[in-house]
């Protein structure tokens, strides 16, 4: 896929800043992180570039769905992250830093 996980983005006026982070899998037993308090996303810095691309997405709507309040489960963020991801993917989405 042609779009890079950028570096900080916005949702609404809140900036959210992306970070990796070595070990977070192996340490914590997951790919990544949202941190709504902090305003921050945090990917595991050994994961590939498509598996930080699905949990950036994942982690993405975990922090909309905290600015909107819109409780989204698990399993929905999970299955949106992924099909979003297919459909960027479909269309050559570039998303930039």
């Amino acid at each position: 896929m042609n779009w890079v996980i950028p570096k900080r983005l916005k949702i609404c006026d809140i900036r959210v800043g992306v970070v990796k982070t070595k070990h977070l899998a192996a340490d914590e037993s997951q790919y990544g992180r949202s941190h709504s308090f902090l305003k921050k996303i945090e990917l595991d810095s050994n994961m590939s570039e498509q598996d930080n691309k699905n949990t950036f997405l994942h982690e993405w709507l975990h922090q909309v769905s905290d600015v909107f309040r819109l409780k989204l489960s698990e399993q929905t963020t999970s299955i949106l992250a992924v099909n979003l991801h297919q459909m960027m993917g479909q269309l050559d989405v570039d998303v930039g830093e």
